[in-house]
């Protein structure tokens, strides 16, 4: 039996999306283990698969060799350099990479490169074909298969992330929840456990939120809702793999077309003119400033636009 290894980024989304590789593999028999940061969570929502953290860097050698197939998620980090230079260096020619973008270091024989008007996770299964021809495309990835009960008009909103600098105001979040309870919708906010604190005023203020502690509760309510809003994320992912559509905030066009939710129906709300960042002057519109160009009635608009699609969609 065949040995896989694929490397996934450190965010919720990439695991997702790095699953659709494991789980074709795993489809033509091949034993295969994703790698991750937080891998023991990862059970939660792929009870059947294999998750490890990474090895020490010096070790990746003699550790990675192995594996009859490893395939990476080219994030420009330590790990991802250290697998290339060991390619270079001719001590891991079964390394191939996954490449959002184009890169120097591509070898064209090997690598899959992201280009064109698709998502992340279509392209995935475009570099499945790449990497094993004779195979179909899919993205699936194996995911728990959850049986929750829709709560009716319930949207999801999921108000934070990683990078802060990715987040739309509380405030505007705020006045987007209350315009859609006027609308007859019931908007519930998400956010984990330790970020609660920040958020636990939204209950004096009559909103419903939910402080999730475990990857499995979330994935429940993501599963119970109708509609998902959120920032650039990995829980916009998770929502998209239930099977719930989503919209989702940005400042950057460019990059949420790539990094989009793409399981599901999705749409997005970004500002209607590419931003610049004016490095030289340290003013970074497009980083600090976006949100200010997507109001909440543009929010609004958008999600209209999405419950219309989705009476289609299914």
């Amino acid at each position: 039996m065949s040995q896989v290894a694929v490397l996934s980024a450190n965010g919720l989304g990439d695991a997702l999306l790095t699953r659709i590789l494991c789980h074709h593999f795993e489809n033509l028999g091949a034993c295969v283990t994703l790698f991750h940061p937080k891998h023991e969570t990862l059970y939660a929502l792929f009870p059947k698969a294999s998750f490890a953290p990474y090895p020490p860097l010096e070790t990746f050698a003699s550790f990675f060799s192995k594996y009859t197939l490893i395939i990476l998620e080219n994030d420009h980090s330590e790990i991802a350099w250290t697998l290339l230079h060991l390619r270079e260096r001719g001590l891991l020619p079964q390394l191939k990479v996954v490449f959002p973008t184009p890169n120097v270091r591509m070898q064209k024989a090997y690598d899959y490169v992201c280009l064109g008007p698709y998502a992340l996770a279509t392209h995935l299964s475009f570099a499945c074909q790449y990497f094993h021809p004779t195979s179909t495309l899919s993205k699936d990835n194996g995911l728990l298969k959850l049986q929750e009960n829709k709560i009716q008009n319930q949207v999801l909103l999921h108000p934070t992330s990683l990078d802060k600098k990715r987040n739309w105001k509380q405030e505007q979040f705020m006045c987007l929840a209350t315009k859609l309870t006027l609308l007859g919708f019931s908007p519930i906010f998400s956010v984990s456990r330790q970020e609660y604190p920040d958020w636990a005023f939204l209950t004096q203020k009559g909103f419903a939120i939910a402080a999730n502690d475990s990857l499995k509760e979330l994935a429940h309510l993501c599963a119970s809702s109708c509609y998902f809003i959120g920032n650039d994320s990995g829980v916009g992912h998770l929502a998209s793999n239930l099977g719930v559509p989503t919209l989702t905030l940005a400042g950057n066009l460019k990059r949420v077309k790539l990094w989009r939710p793409d399981w599901s129906l999705n749409m997005l709300a970004t500002p209607s003119l590419p931003l610049p960042n004016f490095k030289g002057l340290h003013l970074r519109l497009r980083e600090n400033f976006w949100q200010n160009f997507v109001s909440v009635s543009k929010v609004l608009k958008r999600f209209q636009k999405l419950v219309e699609r989705s009476h289609s969609w299914y």
